[in-house]
């Protein structure tokens, strides 16, 4: 463990030496002459390959969108436009790409953004955030507004993540690099989820607890209730602990303990629903008595 966290301690020195680097490489590129007009060469190559697959991701969507009639075309509508996106930059890299390496950054970087594309688009079909009509989750507007909020912010997280993550290593960085990276994205992910978490306690605290009453349920529920937002939070500090550490067997762990607690409340609550029964039944035989 302190040789972990010694690693770490150098990471911010190793990153702010690899970009002094890169600073210094960019600066012998643009004093070269020859060098600066194959730098040029190759931004005007990867701006075209950009430009070419966005205005074919654009007129996919915007033909497939026209014919939309319903609901699961307008979802293929913009599934059309990621998809496209893919393929018109794939035919474009191999015929425009100024070199293997940056290839291999666009390819990455092109699926990466269509991934998020995609995501957004599932979101949309669940959590239409401007048309009730439109999604499938039956939530009032506010409520959906913030979940495809919350989805949005989480997938631009991952894919950033992601995507830094591969150009890291196709640029040969150091594996401590690619490490602080995968950890930054990870803690992104994680503070995006806690900070939805407090944002939907009361309401969530509220649906939780339901319409009252002294039963042994309700007090169950109320109890819950009242904890839900911190056990939330701590199961997802020990799943971001999990990944970051690699922890072996740690995901399934964590699934096991989650499936026995459900299983664990669901029996309570059985048990006592049988027992208050029960006890009305008692109650029922002594009056008749």
């Amino acid at each position: 463990m302190a040789s972990t966290m010694t690693a770490f301690a150098d990471a911010p020195a190793q990153i702010l030496d690899a970009l002094m680097r890169a600073i210094g490489a960019l600066r012998t590129t643009f004093e070269d002459p020859f060098l600066r007009a194959q730098a040029l060469e190759s931004g005007a190559r990867v701006l075209a390959i950009l430009a070419l697959a966005a205005l074919a991701a654009w007129i996919a969507a915007r033909l497939v969108s026209r014919a939309a009639t319903s609901r699961t075309l307008l979802f293929a509508a913009e599934i059309a436009a990621p998809l496209t996106l893919v393929a018109v930059a794939h035919v474009a890299i191999a015929f425009l790409a100024p070199s293997p390496t940056l290839r291999d950054i666009l390819i990455a970087l092109v699926l990466v953004t269509a991934s998020i594309q995609i995501g957004l688009a599932v979101g949309r079909l669940a959590f239409n955030p401007e048309a009730a009509d439109a999604r499938l989750v039956p939530l009032d507007d506010s409520a959906a507004f913030r979940i495809y909020r919350w989805i949005k912010r989480i997938l631009v997280a991952i894919g950033l993540g992601i995507g830094a993550t591969r150009v890291a290593e196709i640029m040969d960085a150091s594996p401590l690099v690619i490490e602080s990276i995968r950890w930054i994205a990870g803690g992104a992910v994680a503070g995006i989820l806690i900070a939805g978490i407090l944002g939907c306690r009361r309401r969530a605290a509220r649906l939780i607890a339901g319409k009252g009453g002294d039963s042994g349920i309700a007090r169950l529920r109320r109890m819950i209730a009242g904890l839900w937002h911190l056990i939330a939070i701590v199961y997802v500090l020990v799943a971001f602990a999990v990944w970051g550490m690699h922890v072996p067997g740690g995901f399934a762990f964590l699934a096991q303990g989650t499936a026995v607690t459900f299983l664990a409340v669901a029996l309570v609550q059985f048990c006592l629903a049988q027992i208050e029964k029960l006890f009305e039944r008692l109650r029922g035989t002594t009056r008749d008595w």
